[in-house]
C-alpha cells in the first residue's frame, strides 16, 4: 500500500520519544512535514533533528497539554509558519502509575487533561479554523485499557476510554466539515527503548509468557501503531470514520478461562 503525505503538515502530540516519535518518523518518510509537539524541549528538539538528519521534514514545537489556554497560540504559530495543518494525532499521555487506593486528585487531573481534554480542545480549535487549517483527519491513540481493566492507573483507564467516546462524537460532528476522526487501541507494545531489556536473558520467562499469551505468538511494536496511523489518516481509508481499531494481535478476543489454562500450561 502506498502512502502520500507530500506537503501535509502533521501534528503528533507527545512525540519526543516512544510510539509518538515512531509515528512522526513514519509520516516524514512519506513526504509530510511533521510537528513534534511535546513538553520535553530537549527530547523534542533532538528527535526533530534526528528526523531531519534522515533527509525528512520535521520541526519541534513546545506545548504543555495541561494548559489549554495556550492552545490557540500554539495553533496560530504553526499556521503562521506553514499556512495549514492537515492531520492531528493525539498521542500524548501523562501521569504516574497508581491503583484504586493510591490514585490522587492531582494525578487524575493531569492524566485526563493531557490525554483526553487536550485531544478535544486541540481538535475543536482546528475544526473551528477549518478554512485556515484545511484539516482533513484526526487520529486518537487510545489503549485496550480503554475497554479492559489493566494494571494501569484508574485515571489512565478513564482517559483512554474517554478518547474512544470522543472519537465517535467527533466522527459524526466533524464530518460536516469534511474531517474524519478515528482511533487506535494498542495492546501489548514493546517500545524501542525497552526492546533490549525485553529480549534480555534475565527477562526470558516474562518474554515467553507474554508471547504465549498472544494468539500470533508475538508482541506488537511501535511500528505496528505507526503503520495503522498512516492508513487511517491516508486517502486509502477515505470512507473509514469513527472506527476504534483494536491493535493487539487478537489478544483481547480470547475467552478468559481458556486463556488462563493456556498461560498456566505453557512450556
Amino acid at each position: 500500500m502506498k502512502f502520500d503525505f507530500n506537503e501535509n503538515i502533521i501534528i503528533v502530540t507527545g512525540s519526543a520519544r516512544g510510539i509518538g516519535y515512531t509515528i512522526a518518523e513514519e509520516y516524514s518518510k512519506f513526504g509530510a512535514h511533521v510537528i513534534i509537539a511535546d513538553i520535553d524541549s530537549i527530547g523534542g528538539f533532538n528527535s526533530a533533528e534526528n528526523i531531519r538528519k534522515q533527509g525528512h521534514l520535521c520541526s519541534f514545537k513546545y506545548i504543555d497539554l495541561n494548559k489549554p489556554e495556550t492552545f490557540d497560540n500554539f495553533i496560530s504559530d504553526i499556521l503562521t509558519d506553514f499556512k495549514r495543518i492537515d492531520i492531528l494525532v493525539n498521542n500524548a499521555r501523562a501521569g504516574k502509575k497508581a491503583n484504586l487506593i493510591t490514585e490522587t486528585i492531582e494525578n487524575w487531573n493531569l492524566t485526563n487533561n493531557v490525554i483526553m481534554s487536550s485531544a478535544f480542545f486541540l481538535s475543536q480549535i482546528l475544526i473551528r479554523k477549518k478554512k485556515e487549517t484545511k484539516i482533513t483527519s484526526i487520529l486518537n491513540i487510545s489503549s485496550i485499557a480503554g475497554i479492559l481493566a489493566t494494571p494501569e492507573s484508574p485515571s489512565y483507564h478513564v482517559a483512554k476510554a474517554a478518547l474512544i467516546a470522543l472519537t465517535k462524537y467527533l466522527a459524526v460532528e466533524a464530518a460536516k466539515y469534511g474531517i474524519r476522526v478515528n482511533c487506535i487501541l494498542p495492546g501489548f507494545i514493546v517500545q524501542k527503548e525497552h526492546v533490549k531489556r525485553y529480549n534480555s536473558v534475565e527477562n526470558n520467562s516474562y518474554k515467553k509468557l507474554s508471547e504465549n499469551y498472544q494468539p500470533l505468538g508475538k508482541v506488537g511494536s511501535e511500528n505496528d501503531v505507526a503503520q495503522a496511523s498512516l492508513f487511517l489518516t491516508s486517502s486509502n481509508s477515505c470512507y473509514i470514520n469513527g472506527v476504534s481499531l483494536i491493535l493487539d494481535g487478537g489478544a483481547t478476543l480470547q475467552e478468559q478461562f481458556g486463556l488462563s489454562l493456556k498461560i498456566t500450561n505453557f512450556e
